[in-house]
């Protein structure tokens, strides 16, 4: 009886789990950049028709 439960309970936990980090998936910021890495960039800035200002 004790294995159903674990079955049950999985079963109702693992989709759950699944729709919270598909809904809210986890963020992560770095300062990294491809100098770190020995990479040659170059910094953009430019705004987006709608005014929204994206750099990089």
């Amino acid at each position: 009886m004790p294995v159903l439960w674990w079955v049950l309970g999985a079963a109702i936990l693992v989709p759950f789990l699944n729709f919270l980090i598909g809904v809210r998936p986890p963020t992560f910021q770095t300062d990294d950049n491809p100098a770190s890495y020995g990479l040659r960039y170059e910094s953009v800035t430019f705004q987006t028709s709608d005014g929204l200002t994206l750099h990089g």
